[in-house]
């Protein structure tokens, strides 16, 4: 069974738990942003914390975009 070991791992992992926290830091995420003004503090933020979430989100997110259309052409 160790031939398959990566998707047993996928299937013990608690998806609606993972859902839950994305979704609890994602709302965070969205006040801090809406609470930014302009400030060499919050510049540093955006740099550091908001500009590399969102950008790993939206790698995320095209990467299973692109997943649904090679699955739908398939």
């Amino acid at each position: 069974m160790d031939k398959y070991k990566n998707i047993a791992k996928v299937k013990r992992l608690d998806f609606d738990h993972l859902d839950m926290l994305v979704s609890e830091r994602l709302g965070a995420l969205k006040l801090l942003a809406q609470g930014m003004t302009e400030s060499d503090v919050h510049d540093a933020l955006c740099r550091d914390l908001i500009l590399p979430c969102v950008y790993l989100l939206a790698q995320f997110l095209e990467f299973m975009n692109t997943g649904n259309k090679e699955e739908d052409n398939g």
